[in-house]
């Protein structure tokens, strides 16, 4: 991909994280940030490290609130707006399984 075609397709999408942590002052948060695509894997490996993150070098925070994970009309919106699923480790773990049983059954 070109430095032109990333930057357009920053512009016109995004990757939704939850993320939650812990504040300078001690107290649980969450965030949901819209992360830019050209910048999704080295947010993963900053996330990933262990060490604090900011999350503004990576996209936008789209919702901050106190406590480990949002409230479920918080959840809701975020669905609605933004299309989130809350579920997608788990619809992909399902696909996963799905396709290791279909193509086991092929190998017999």
């Amino acid at each position: 991909m070109t430095q032109f075609t990333l930057k357009e397709t920053d512009q016109k999408i995004g990757i939704v994280e939850l993320c939650s942590g812990i504040r300078d002052d001690g107290n649980p948060c969450h965030s949901y940030v819209l992360i830019e695509p050209s910048k999704y894997q080295a947010f993963i490996r900053s996330r990933d490290c262990g060490e604090p993150v900011n999350l503004t070098q990576y996209g936008k925070v789209i919702h901050f609130g106190l406590g480990m994970l949002p409230p479920d009309h918080i959840k809701r919106r975020m669905e609605e707006q933004y299309n989130v699923n809350h579920h997608f480790v788990k619809d992909i773990a399902k696909v996963m399984t799905s396709i290791r049983e279909e193509l086991n059954y092929v190998g017999q």
